[in-house]
This record gives C-alpha cells, sequence and structure tokens, in this order.
C-alpha cells in the first residue's frame, strides 16, 4: 500500500473513532460517509484516467465510516447500565479482581468485575456482569483473581475538578477500562482465591514473589523504586516521593513507559547474541520475552504501544525487510484503538507515549543533527537526542493535564535516564536470584541500592531549587493544539534549512 492511501485510512478511521464522543451520532456519521464515498467511485469508475485523489478520498470515507462505527459499537453497552437501579443504594456485591491492585496512602484500589449485586434493603438481586472500581482499607490485603464479597455503597463516577481548575471526565477515564461504577470503602471479605484466567493470575503471583524478594533485600524506599521501574510497582513509593518525581519530570520511570520495553527487548537480544543463537532463534525469543514482560507487569497503554512496536520490528527483521517506526507506531496506535476506543481521547498515558514517539521518530534526526557536540560513544548522543526529543513533544499536553511546567525535566531526564537500564538488571538479578539463594543476590542488591540512592539524591536536589517547577494554570485545548503547530512548523523549517545547508556543502565539495 502506498503511503498516503496507508496514512488517509488511518487518520480516517482515527478521525471517525472521536466523532461519537463529540456527541455526533455514529450510524447517520456512516451512513453519510459510505454514500460519499459510493458517490465517488462511481465518479472515478466514469472517468477514464485513475484520480489517486479520489482514491485518497474514498479511502478515507470509508476509514472515517468505520471509525465511527467501531466507537458507536462501545457507547452505552448494557455493561454501562446493567445495575444502574441500585445506585446509591446499600448493596452487597459479589465479584472477582480482574486488575492488579494498587496501593494508595489510604488503602487498596482495586477494579472488580461484578456478577451479582443485591439491594440490602429490599433483598432484590440483580445478575449481570460490568466492572466497578473500589476503594478499599489497607485489610485484607487483596490479590489479582481475589473472589471478593463487598458490602458498601454503589456509585456512579463523577466529572470533578482538578488543582488547576480543569473538569477532569473521571466516568470516561474509568470507562477506557469497562469500568461504570464504584464502591467507596465497603466492607470486604475473600470468598476465593486464583478466580480469574489462570495465566493472569499465575503472572500476578510471580510478580509479587520478584517483589517480595526485592523487599527482603533491599530497604524501603530503595525497594520501592526498583520495584517499580523494574515491574511498575511504584504504588509503594509514597504520596511524597512520587509528587517529586512529578516535579522532576521523570515520574514515567516507575510508571512502566515504552523506554523500559526497549530495556527489555535490547537486554534479551544482548543475552542470545551473546549465547550464539541464530538470527532466528533469536528473534523469535526476543518477541517472546517482550510478551512475556508484557503480561508480567500489566497490559497499560504505554507498555502494550511499546510491545507492538516491538514485535512489528522483530517480523521485519525475521523477514528481512526494513522496519518503518512511523507505520509501526501507526499500526500500533489503530490496533489498540480497535479494541479499546475510548483511550484515543481518555488516557493520558497513550496520548503522551504516542507524541513522544511520534516526535522522536519525525523529528529525532534534527535534534541528533544540533548534538554534535556529544560524543556518540556508547549511545550517549542517542540517549540525550531521545530524551530532548520527548520532552518537546510531551511538554505541552503535560501542561494541559497538569497545569505546571518542570523547569528541570530536561535536565533530570539526562542525568537519570541512563543509569535505568543498571537499576533494571540490578533489580532483575536481585529478584530472581533471590527468590532461591539469599546471599547469592546480596551483591545485585547493593548496586540497586546505589543507583536508587543516586537517583533519589538527583530527585531530591532539583526539588529543593527554587525554580524547579512553574504553575501554569488551567489551559485550554485550542492553546496546546496551536503550541503543536508551531512546534510541528519549526521543526520543518529547520529539517528543511538543515537539508538546504547540507546540499550546498554537497555542490561545493563537488566543485572543489
Amino acid at each position: 500500500m502506498q503511503t498516503h492511501y496507508f496514512y488517509s485510512a488511518t487518520l480516517g478511521f482515527l478521525a471517525g473513532i472521536l466523532l461519537p464522543f463529540l456527541n455526533i451520532p455514529s450510524t447517520p456519521v456512516a451512513g453519510l460517509a459510505l454514500l460519499l464515498a459510493f458517490t465517488s467511485l462511481l465518479l472515478l469508475w466514469l472517468q477514464e484516467d485513475t484520480s489517486k485523489g479520489i482514491i485518497v478520498l474514498v479511502i478515507l470515507l470509508l476509514a472515517v465510516a468505520t471509525g465511527s462505527l467501531r466507537a458507536g459499537a462501545d457507547i452505552g453497552g448494557a455493561d454501562e447500565m446493567v445495575f444502574d437501579s441500585l445506585i446509591e443504594e446499600s448493596v452487597v456485591a459479589r465479584g472477582v479482581v480482574t486488575d492488579m491492585p494498587e496501593e494508595s496512602s489510604s488503602g487498596q484500589n482495586i477494579t472488580v468485575t461484578l456478577t451479582e449485586v443485591s439491594n440490602l434493603s429490599t433483598n432484590t438481586t440483580i445478575t449481570g456482569e460490568s466492572r466497578a472500581v473500589a476503594y478499599v482499607g489497607m485489610f485484607p490485603e487483596i490479590q489479582y483473581g481475589d473472589a471478593l464479597r463487598l458490602e458498601g455503597e454503589l456509585r456512579k463516577p463523577t466529572v470533578f475538578e482538578t488543582d488547576n481548575g480543569r473538569l477532569f471526565d473521571y466516568p470516561q477515564y474509568l470507562a477506557k477500562e469497562d469500568v461504570y461504577y464504584e464502591l467507596s470503602q465497603p466492607e470486604v471479605g475473600i470468598m476465593d482465591s486464583g478466580a480469574a484466567n489462570p495465566v493472569l493470575v499465575w503472572m500476578a503471583v510471580l510478580r509479587q514473589d520478584l517483589l517480595m524478594a526485592i523487599d527482603r533485600h533491599i530497604p524501603d524506599p530503595h525497594a520501592a523504586l526498583t520495584g517499580g521501574v523494574l515491574l511498575g510497582a511504584a504504588d509503594t513509593l509514597g504520596d511524597s516521593v512520587e509528587e517529586s518525581f512529578r516535579d522532576t519530570g521523570i515520574v514515567h520511570v516507575v510508571v512502566l513507559s515504552g523506554y523500559h520495553v526497549t530495556v527489555v527487548a535490547v537486554a534479551i537480544g544482548a543475552i542470545l547474541s551473546f549465547l550464539g543463537l541464530s538470527l532466528l532463534s533469536s528473534t523469535v525469543l526476543s518477541g517472546i520475552g517482550v510478551i512475556f514482560f508484557a503480561l508480567l507487569v500489566g497490559f497499560t497503554s504505554t507498555v502494550v504501544r511499546a510491545s507492538i512496536m516491538a514485535v512489528i520490528a522483530l517480523v521485519a527483521r525475521i523477514f528481512s525487510r526494513q522496519y518503518a517506526a512511523t507505520r509501526g507506531l501507526m499500526i500500533a496506535v489503530v490496533g489498540m484503538v480497535v479494541v479499546n476506543p475510548y483511550i484515543l481521547l481518555y488516557d493520558p498515558s497513550f496520548q503522551l507515549s504516542v507524541i513522544a514517539t511520534a516526535g522522536l521518530v519525525a523529528f529525532g534526526d534534527v535534534v541528533y543533527g544540533w548534538l554534535s557536540a556529544i560524543p556518540h560513544q556508547f549511545g550517549i548522543r542517542e540517549m540525550a537526542t531521545a530524551t530532548i526529543t520527548a520532552q518537546i513533544a510531551v511538554s505541552p499536553l503535560l501542561i494541559y493535564y497538569t497545569g505546571t511546567l518542570s523547569l528541570v525535566s530536561l535536565f533530570a531526564n539526562l542525568l537519570i535516564l541512563p543509569v535505568i537500564p543498571v537499576l533494571m538488571s540490578a533489580g532483575a538479578a536481585t529478584s530472581l536470584i533471590g527468590m532461591f539463594f539469599q546471599n547469592l543476590a546480596l551483591p545485585f542488591a547493593g548496586v540497586a541500592y546505589a543507583v536508587a540512592e543516586y537517583i533519589f539524591s538527583i530527585v531530591n536536589w532539583l526539588t529543593s531549587l527554587p525554580f524547579s517547577t512553574a504553575s501554569i494554570g488551567n489551559t485550554s485545548l485550542l492553546i496546546v493544539f496551536l503550541t503543536y503547530i508551531i512546534l510541528v512548523g519549526g521543526f520543518i523549517a529547520l529539517q528543511n534549512r538543515s537539508e538546504t545547508v547540507s546540499d550546498e556543502n554537497d555542490l561545493k565539495t563537488s566543485k572543489i
């Protein structure tokens, strides 16, 4: 497929996904798009010469219709309303924990797939299936796959105002995880364990065992940081530490980003190459390793996006094809949005991950050229390029969501990102060896502790600076869009200028 056909299909599909969320009915939009597409096809058939412009238009319209119908099918489903008659009633609910629980300063946040809800006052019972988030105390300690009995008040999530004055659409944010109800501080009883998908239950147990091995060998908060960087278990860091990481712009280090998947893929490839495996064997095993890591840490949007792109790159390697990162990114985005249309508008992590990757793919070469003074040995210039490009790309959207601008974010990332692979490697060795041989894990634990201490010292130093963050306040989406237009236009102008200078130098060289 030619490039313009591919991108027209991609952009049309994503545009179609957006329309139903803007309260534009999906069926009329799809019908109009299909009518226009067939009209365009008729015009194309009547012409003697094939017009690529009309073909692009037809593909665009068909993609808009497909996207609109896909998003419309996800809005207003039965699982959104199955227990609505029991809202704000005291209920007894039964269900299974189907996401990894998260710890907070006030307790545990768990996602439960409800199958039965009973009204305590009328003894009426409704059976069905929907998901709810429950905010419970620290005890009993709940695990993935536990079958629970919860007694409390059933509610619908509501929109609330954030610290920067922006309204946060919490219902839609939860809807991206198919969560439509909530219970606050219910009484909890564990009825059974291991009631969910057996593979994911085994993964959750393995993850917990690895984290416990880290906790046995490394003291907190260094253990929490190691577990967060390695397995995404950042919920035990504490609110003040997490706030410091946000202020310095490195919170992505402990919530698992595409960078972590890249580190895992590179590490597996290096180990397999060292063992002397063939190209095919090492590539297949690398892909299996990436998928295993995604299963282990949980299918967060950033991990899924990076894993899809990594697998596509590995498949291209098997068939000796050149990997086009832009197409890989688009395939990952479309694939994820097909599965879950809500993430396009209501998942900040997905949006930031995609924008950071797109910025690096589109303008990484320009930034790399700016950094000619930085040595390329040991990948230093590549690391600086990725860090600077990603930070520039995500800054407008981060300001929109947080209302603050970290003035030390770029510096913090340049100082901390290079040691993350070391912390991940030391943490992995500590957890794997520590599960069986505690004393042998101590040297690796010492390395992990030292790296974690270095990260904490950098964060504490930067947050102590009086100019570390600037409060921007509520920013409109229009300003964000205009900022991105200016950024993209500026990068394109600089890229064209760089190419012009390069051509002029080549011309001068050829005349000498």
